[in-house]
């Protein structure tokens, strides 16, 4: 496989490194999301030589850039006592999001997963398929279940909490799919359908 593939497996992991982590210095965004979608973008028009579903990805990550251009300077401080009083506006922008965030893992998902499987690549193959599972099935209820956080009581925080923390596990353990893909010895395949 040539060298800029595996390099593109590399830069699609950072830029979700990016997306991930929201570290800011006075309201100001040190990652911004836009430079991470920026990294997915180029990092899935490599790797869409390999497969198709990587063009549908990246369309997707490129108005990401854009769509995320305003989360630079918004305060992220949002805590359950004030979730509530947000502008309606911002919890549809928050849900776009995450909504489109989540059909970019899909795609990035099905995309790893053909490969694996070309390349009988059994185990890879059946981490993919175990990660994409359980990461959708825990962003799909957070898409289902985000409205009905406006009227959650106090007693409901520690169950939220508990869930918010599996939903970063398993967005860390995606995030290391792209690292573990650049670390295999793999044909150079063309699995364009």
């Amino acid at each position: 496989m040539k060298p800029e593939i595996y390099r593109a497996y590399r830069r699609l992991g950072w830029g979700f490194v990016f997306e991930v982590i929201d570290f800011r210095a006075f309201y100001f965004d040190v990652l911004p999301d836009f430079v991470g979608y920026i990294m997915i973008a180029t990092a899935l028009s490599q790797l869409s030589s390999l497969h198709t579903v990587f063009i549908k990805a990246k369309w997707v990550a490129i108005g990401m850039i854009f769509v995320t251009l305003p989360h630079v300077l918004m305060a992220s401080s949002v805590t359950f006592s004030n979730f509530g009083s947000l502008p309606l506006y911002l919890h549809i922008y928050s849900e776009a999001l995450l909504g489109c965030h989540v059909l970019i893992v899909f795609w990035i998902c099905q995309g790893f997963e053909a490969i694996a499987r070309a390349e009988r690549q059994t185990n890879l193959h059946m981490t993919v398929i175990t990660r994409r599972n359980l990461y959708m099935v825990l962003a799909i209820a957070q898409l289902i279940f985000y409205p009905f956080l406006l009227n959650v009581e106090e007693s409901w925080i520690n169950l939220l909490l508990i869930f918010g923390v599996l939903q970063m596990i398993m967005e860390v353990l995606f995030i290391r799919l792209p690292f573990r893909f650049s670390q295999i010895k793999i044909k150079q395949i063309d699995l364009r359908v």
